[in-house]
């Protein structure tokens, strides 16, 4: 994916999932940009009736490092998916 270090160190102290009683990671980037990407495609599929590919394409955008959402559209994101 391509993420620098000081990148993953963020996204692992404020961002991916932990578990409730160990506080241990349960997720990585991958899988929280997949979570995020299908909240996307629901969110589509609500307004427009067909998620069609909008999933694949955020999911695209943000892993080649093409768009870098900002904390409250992630976080947002997060609690949706």
């Amino acid at each position: 994916m391509g993420l620098s270090q000081n990148a993953l160190a963020v996204l692992r102290a404020r961002y991916l999932r932990r578990d409730g009683d160990t506080g241990e990671l349960s997720e990585t980037p991958e899988e929280m940009f997949r979570q995020a990407a299908r909240a996307v495609a629901r969110a589509e599929e609500s307004f427009c009736g067909d998620a069609g590919d909008w999933g694949d394409q955020y999911l695209e955008a943000v892993t080649s490092l093409d768009v870098l959402p900002n904390t409250p559209g992630q976080s947002h994101l997060m609690l949706l998916a």
